[in-house]
């Protein structure tokens, strides 16, 4: 796949049909994260990293459409509890984040370097915030 069909491949999906018309995206998309336009009859493999990282930049602005915003996976952040419905206070979420880091990093040996400088700095925090179950 050259670098015009990895990122016109979501217009397709969206039934954009018109060669001229994805042609045409692809190199505003490419102009916006600035790769020359020639660019587009290129493999992949012909790049850096960071201009992998631009293409997929390109493919994921591309991906919306006309200026229609792309549709996020509300899983694990801040704004995505307001539309599930559920009031995450600050405190609440560094208990969430604090307990993800722990189930994910549980299963390792303890030997091996592992992240301990931010949880730490929020347990601390954490010690001088109201308990959020206590104010509920």
């Amino acid at each position: 796949m050259t670098v015009f069909d990895i990122i016109a491949e979501p217009m397709l999906a969206q039934g954009v049909d018109s060669r001229q018309q994805r042609m045409a995206r692809v190199r505003e998309l490419l102009e916006l994260v600035g790769l020359p336009q020639q660019y587009m009859r290129r493999y992949p493999h012909a790049f850096s990293g960071g201009q992998r990282q631009r293409i997929g930049i390109a493919r994921g602005v591309g991906a919306a459409g006309d200026g229609e915003p792309v549709p996020q996976d509300n899983n694990f952040t801040v704004t995505g509890a307001k539309s599930v419905g559920v009031d995450v206070s600050a405190a609440g979420l560094m208990d969430i984040c604090l307990a993800e880091n722990d189930r994910r990093l549980g299963g390792y040996d303890a030997r091996l370097l592992r992240p301990t400088t931010m949880p730490r700095l929020v347990r601390f925090a954490r010690r001088f915030m109201a308990n959020p179950a206590a104010a509920a």
